[in-house]
């Protein structure tokens, strides 16, 4: 199990802003989960994707003038192989462990991931 994490509001407010961060920071990550099954078609150049999976794309590593970072940038293969999953449920278990008020656990998510 993982230690309490404690935290003290400075007179900055330092404490607060954090706390926001992680917060927003956990929001975004469970806003990029699949909530619907979408199948690939190649005639509408269509990528598919599976509920409960999160958005992830490869980026080929374009090195070079401004146009081949665009490209690197801009261009991506949507990854369904559930590699990232797997990282971020780890993320969200100990997040909701070490803070439940600021992260809590989404059992059925966390289930449909």
């Amino acid at each position: 199990s993982l230690p309490a994490v404690h935290a003290t509001v400075h007179s900055n407010g330092r404490a607060d802003r954090t706390t926001a961060a992680i917060r927003a920071l956990y929001d975004g990550a469970w806003a990029g989960q699949w909530t619907n099954d979408l199948p690939f078609d190649a005639a509408k150049l269509q990528f598919g994707h599976r509920a409960g999976a999160f958005a992830s794309d490869i980026h080929i590593n374009f090195v070079g003038p401004p146009l081949m970072q665009g490209l690197r940038d801009d261009i991506g293969i949507p990854d369904d192989n559930r590699f990232l999953g797997p990282f971020l449920i780890d993320a969200f278990i100990r997040s909701a462990q070490a803070r439940p008020d600021v992260a809590p656990l989404n059992d059925t998510r966390l289930a449909a991931a």
